[in-house]
């Protein structure tokens, strides 16, 4: 979904020279799921979003 391959692996994403690397941006309260499409550990809240992100996933009720 990045763009990423291994040649990121190892990288240091507390580098600010980094190609990939994390920044502090405002603060935003975000939702949190169990992941979709796992059979194993679902409980698990592993999922996390931004209310109202329209390039976020919706879940699927089957």
């Amino acid at each position: 979904a990045l763009g990423l391959d291994g040649t990121a692996n190892g990288l240091d994403l507390l580098d600010p020279f980094s190609p990939v690397n994390l920044q502090i941006g405002d603060e935003q309260a975000f939702l949190v799921g169990p992941r979709i499409g796992l059979t194993k550990e679902v409980e698990r809240p592993w999922r996390f979003w931004l209310p109202n992100e329209p390039t976020v996933s919706r879940s699927r009720i089957s």
